[in-house]
């Protein structure tokens, strides 16, 4: 995740557990965009699936340096999904 200009955050798809040729001609591609930060670990914004090439609100809360829990959800976030995400390189 960088911070841009605008105060927001972004994020792009740098690599996944998932090395086939399908995951990986997604990398690069911003799949999180508009995040703001609403607290010291939590951040709102939306997330881009670039599978099925939909892109839905998500909250993101970091957990460590190395870890964090992205939910996303249409509508509101009792209807939605959690991931856990970890950093696997610096």
């Amino acid at each position: 995740m960088h911070r841009e200009k605008d105060g927001l955050y972004y994020g792009k798809l740098v690599w996944t557990k998932d090395q086939s040729a399908k995951a990986r001609k997604f990398y690069g591609a911003m799949i999180m965009t508009g995040l703001k930060k609403e607290s010291e670990s939590i951040y709102k914004g939306k997330v881009h699936d670039p599978e099925k090439d939909k892109t839905y609100s998500c909250n993101l809360t970091m957990q460590n340096a190395d870890a964090l829990d992205l939910r996303g959800y249409i509508g509101i976030s009792l209807i939605g999904r959690t991931e856990h995400w970890t950093r696997v390189f610096r």
